[in-house]
């Protein structure tokens, strides 16, 4: 009779377990979600970085051709930049 209940009581704790699994898997997070957000939020920080290269290299060429910046500052600033352009022709 005492192993009976034993069995029971393990049946029990297993049935414990199989219910708490099935909760964590609901909202554990797999890796393929996991992988389509983290690129998700790589292209959004390329865009937000290009924005802002973009209005850099705009301020910085404003301010050259207001002879504010010599041709070596600008050059300076285009060795630093996030996006470099492609050489002109």
């Amino acid at each position: 009779m005492r192993y009976k209940e034993g069995f029971d009581s393990v049946g029990n704790e297993i049935k414990n377990i199989k219910t708490e699994m099935t909760a964590i898997k609901s909202v554990m997070v797999t890796k393929d979600y996991l992988d389509d957000k983290l690129a998700e939020l790589e292209g959004s920080t390329v865009v937000r970085q290009r924005k802002q290269d973009k209005k850099m290299n705009l301020m910085a060429e404003l301010l050259r051709e207001k002879k504010l910046f010599s041709d070596d500052d600008i050059k300076r600033l285009a060795d630093i930049q996030v996006f470099p352009a492609p050489p002109s022709l």
